[in-house]
């Protein structure tokens, strides 16, 4: 073989093996970032006004665990959390939200992180709100 096609054959090597690194550097990433996220099925709940449903306020959040280690301990509550926020939730809407108005997304999110770090303790994870809707019926 001549010493150029060598030299080639090298380079074409050299180039796919750090593609494959990178690769596999991006999955593991990509692994870790979805250990660190645990979804949470939709929230909703009624709006109220002068004793009478206007409306519903619906929540796409999901948590960012700081420590996924306990992902398994975290998941063992989250019937309780749940509930926190749905309690939490029942009371914003009763009191903050009105059907003709544009949601208070940073009450709203200080609101479920306070539940978060009532419930877990302090700095186990961030609150992530994916969407909040307030729908008129």
């Amino acid at each position: 073989m001549s010493r150029a096609l060598i030299l080639a054959l090298a380079t074409l090597l050299a180039l796919d093996a750090s593609t494959v690194v990178q690769a596999a550097e991006g999955e593991s990433e990509r692994i870790s970032t979805i250990r660190n996220n645990l979804p949470m099925e939709p929230l909703t709940v009624s709006v109220f006004s002068n004793n009478r449903v206007r409306g519903l306020l619906a929540v796409d959040l999901s948590l960012d665990l700081k420590n996924p280690d306990k992902r398994a301990q975290i998941e063992k509550i989250l019937p309780r959390l749940r509930d926190r926020y749905i309690t939490s939730l029942t009371r914003f809407a009763a009191n903050r939200v009105e059907v003709n108005r544009a949601l208070d997304l940073a009450a709203l999110t200080q609101l479920l992180q306070d539940v978060t770090d009532d419930v877990l303790g302090q700095q186990a994870a961030n609150i992530l709100i994916g969407g909040a809707t307030v729908r008129r019926l």
